[in-house]
């Protein structure tokens, strides 16, 4: 298994976090970091400080309000194109739902 933790990764010249493998005492430590889950989203979330988790948060905002005003407008002639626009995230993987 590779990962790139953002708090631990080494960047490479690009300024890009590079992954690494994982040793068997690593696999131990996502039981323990299970346990945190409910941290996720708070201002002790060690990871969600990061620039991509704050974009990652700030594409959900502009999404609900891309739907909302897609809801405001809708009608028969603009139906599929905003049935197209919303199916957007559906297209993006890893998403949790």
């Amino acid at each position: 298994m590779h990962l790139a933790p953002p708090l631990l990764a080494r960047k490479n010249a690009k300024g890009e976090l590079t992954q690494e493998a994982l040793w068997s005492f690593h696999i131990h430590g996502f039981g323990w970091l299970s346990r945190f889950k409910g941290l996720r989203g708070s201002a002790l979330d060690v990871f969600g400080h990061t620039a991509e988790r704050r974009a990652e948060r700030a594409l959900i905002g502009e999404y609900r309000e891309l739907v909302e005003g897609l809801l405001a407008d809708m009608n028969a002639d603009n139906h599929a194109l905003a049935v197209e626009m919303a199916r957007v995230p559906d297209l993006i993987k890893g998403l949790a739902t």
